[in-house]
């Protein structure tokens, strides 16, 4: 303890002899600095600042503006007398244009340039006497197609049909489809007939014939037959054929005290019967039945020509259903319900006849072309006998197909 105060006394004792001393030395060092930039000792000292780059000198007098814009404008006066007689005495030079001699030869050396080119293309064209033909075309079938070509005839003039005693092909058919519709009024509770009128509390045939459009349908499948004799043939295949019509129904209300109990071949209703066409609630619904068709028929041929023959088709089919979406209606209950193929009130199997005219189009000797209007009848109602309604569809198409004659 007793060294470190004495250093403490030590200190101040140096603080006392250092702090004079550096006063005097920063005081010296400000005046000479003050003399430096000024110029002047104590004497013209002054504390405003601006001194330091103030100047003794006073400015000359303001000159005279007016004398100076009489003498310039006395210049420019003799300038412009100046110019004007050195103009009068020199001779201006003629321009002549030049646009009109550019563009011309310009052209000209275009014209020049493209005559070269063609020139040039013409003397290559010398040297291209014929082009070789890869000879691997040059065979049987190129020939036919270069006659063909020149006796401007898609079927070879030449050509001779061959028959032969079996044929087969695939044809595909676009049609019509509708039904015939009658109710048998003895499996209808509540109904009534008088002589040619039946009464009802549901829908009659007669609205639903109103009601109900026929739809497109469609028909495709294989056929193969046997030529017998000249003019007659046998004919079968395997079809897929499609009928059906279209129905309006509307939405169900479901706050009617009927829908709580109405209830046909274990089904809930689907919609209701519609009682207008005009009815915003309407909805349009397309009944589709789908057959497996087997045809067997007879074919006679009425007129024959060179390459083509006119023919006249009468047959059955049997057919066994294979889809179904429909909804039918329920006279008792006044409502449609959704049914499909593995119904009991569906038949499942049925028969038709068919009838038709055919045009026979040979395209080679033994490649044939046919087009076939035809019109088919269900001869078997498309429901089973539990329901009241008895209904055959038909249709009506062109069939078109194409055969191969074989022996």
């Amino acid at each position: 303890m007793q060294d470190i105060n004495n250093n403490n006394k030590s200190s101040t004792r140096m603080s006392l002899l250092l702090v004079p001393a550096i006063t005097v030395g920063l005081s010296l060092l400000g005046f000479q600095t003050y003399i430096w930039v000024t110029g002047e000792a104590f004497k013209g000292f002054s504390l405003d600042i601006g001194r330091l780059w103030s100047s003794d000198d006073t400015p000359d007098d303001k000159p005279d503006e007016q004398k100076i814009y009489s003498s310039y404008v006395d210049e420019v006066e003799d300038t412009e007398v100046s110019l004007s007689s050195e103009l009068d005495g020199a001779i201006l030079p003629i321009l002549k244009s030049k646009k009109t001699e550019i563009i011309k030869q310009v052209f000209e050396q275009e014209i020049l340039t493209s005559s070269s080119a063609i020139e040039k293309i013409a003397s290559t064209l010398d040297r291209i006497d014929h082009i070789d033909i890869n000879p691997l075309i040059n065979n049987d079938f190129h020939a036919k197609y270069i006659d063909r070509l020149k006796s401007e005839s898609l079927i070879s003039p030449n050509m001779v049909p061959k028959q032969g005693k079996l044929y087969w092909g695939v044809n595909f058919s676009p049609a019509f489809s509708y039904r015939t519709f009658n109710i048998d009024v003895n499996k209808v509770n509540g109904i009534a007939e008088d002589q040619n009128r039946v009464y009802t509390t549901g829908l009659t045939e007669e609205k639903r014939n109103t009601l109900d459009k026929a739809i497109t349908a469609y028909s495709f499948g294989l056929d193969f037959g046997k030529q017998i004799g000249e003019k007659y043939s046998v004919y079968s295949g395997f079809h897929i054929a499609g009928y059906g019509e279209q129905i309006l129904v509307s939405t169900i209300n479901q706050e009617n005290p009927n829908f709580c109990y109405a209830e046909f071949h274990n089904r809930k209703p689907a919609y209701a019967a519609t009682e207008s066409s005009l009815n915003s609630k309407n909805i349009p619904f397309t009944n589709q039945y789908k057959y497996i068709e087997i045809p067997l028929g007879v074919q006679y041929t009425t007129t024959k020509f060179d390459k083509a023959k006119i023919a006249i088709d009468l047959g059955a089919y049997f057919q066994k259903v294979y889809q179904v979406n429909a909804l039918l209606y329920d006279f008792d209950t006044d409502y449609y319900y959704w049914f499909k193929d593995n119904d009991a009130i569906i038949k499942d199997k049925g028969m038709g006849i068919s009838v038709g005219a055919s045009l026979i189009q040979n395209l080679t000797e033994r490649i044939e072309l046919t087009f076939n209007p035809y019109m088919k009848f269900n001869l078997s109602s498309t429901f089973s006998d539990s329901y009241s309604v008895h209904q055959n569809q038909y249709s009506t198409g062109v069939r078109v197909g194409v055969r191969q004659q074989i022996f």
